[in-house]
């Protein structure tokens, strides 16, 4: 198993691996270590979702788990819808490495789980609520939504901040949208 730093790449598998094997009494301390007795024979950690997933496509770990925004630079989706189950994803002829070393190698999407990004916030002691409003109303913004060099479009060339394939925007959200992450520690 090859995990990385994040609540992407290491909570929210385990939490996963855990709900899966709900009979073993698993817990997030029986899944950092491999061995006799364990559930994986070894553990390893790529440091990165990049190390992670170059793990996985270089052999060292059987099943990876990786943020897929992170590997989008390296692969494509070749069989299949984008982030579902059974999808395939190929790393492409020109990959930057490490991954110009494993070129053509596939891997196979076996469970997807949308992670929200953190938000971006303020410090309500030091704006004005008008100047909060105004920031809050430009983010939102159609004009925001649509500058490519924010959200780039799933065809362009640009670098951006987002990929941006339809209705990719920000939106204002409420503390509870984060209770999703909040109930996996739980």
């Amino acid at each position: 198993m090859g995990y990385s730093r994040s609540t992407s790449g290491f909570k929210v598998p385990t939490n996963s691996i855990i709900s899966h094997f709900a009979d073993q009494n698993l817990t997030e301390d029986d899944l950092i270590e491999g061995g006799e007795g364990k559930l994986f024979s070894q553990v390893l950690f790529g440091g990165s979702h990049q190390g992670s997933a170059f793990n996985l496509l270089s052999g060292k770990a059987d099943v990876a788990a990786f943020c897929d925004t992170e590997i989008a630079p390296y692969a494509s989706c070749t069989e299949g819808e984008a982030n579902t189950t059974g999808s395939v994803y190929t790393i492409n002829s020109d990959a930057s490495a490490p991954f110009d070393t494993v070129t053509g190698k596939e891997f196979v999407v076996i469970q997807s789980t949308p992670v929200l990004n953190g938000p971006f916030a303020y410090n309500s002691d030091a704006l004005d609520p008008a100047d909060v409003k105004a920031i809050q109303d430009l983010f939102t913004s159609d004009e925001v939504a649509n500058n490519e060099v924010i959200f780039v479009p799933e065809d362009s060339e640009n670098v951006g901040m987002f990929e941006k394939s339809e209705n990719e925007r920000f939106v204002l959200v409420d503390d509870s949208w984060f209770d999703p992450i909040r109930d996996l520690s739980k």
